[in-house]
């Protein structure tokens, strides 16, 4: 099982994304929507790993809650502070955060800026200068 967090999610299309997927590649697992209040997150982190659900993804406003309610959290997540997807690693819930990965791919076709600056510098330039992220 697998699961998407916020307040609110009713309207995600997530499930039926991942629940077609899942379909398609022979695999037994569903994937839900859970509406979780603002303030209990931690709860939600809680029940992921009583439950045993696999992967969770999160969205507002949960992220920074999250961040703090994990295991550990990946170096982009930990300088972010914020989580959009947890993924179990033996007993350890790891908080991930890919919403820099998906805005680099959403603008993957915008190579080159009009000042001539390769777009993925650019991105990087503003998240990562004299060896730290900010």
């Amino acid at each position: 099982m697998a699961a998407v967090i916020g307040d609110p999610v009713r309207h995600s299309l997530s499930p039926v994304l991942h629940n077609a997927a899942f379909a398609a590649l022979g695999l037994h697992w569903v994937y839900v929507a859970f509406e979780v209040p603002e303030g209990r997150a931690a709860e939600a982190v809680g029940a992921v790993r009583s439950l045993g659900i696999e992967g969770l993804s999160v969205t507002m406003p949960h992220k920074a809650a999250v961040a703090l309610a994990v295991d550990r959290c990946s170096l982009v997540a930990q300088r972010l502070e914020a989580v959009n997807c947890v993924r179990r690693q033996g007993a350890d819930l790891v908080g991930e955060n890919t919403d820099g990965d998906g805005f680099l791919d959403e603008h993957e076709t915008i190579t080159t800026w009009p000042w001539g600056q390769n777009f993925h510098e650019f991105a990087f330039g503003l998240l990562y200068r004299d060896g730290h992220f900010y």
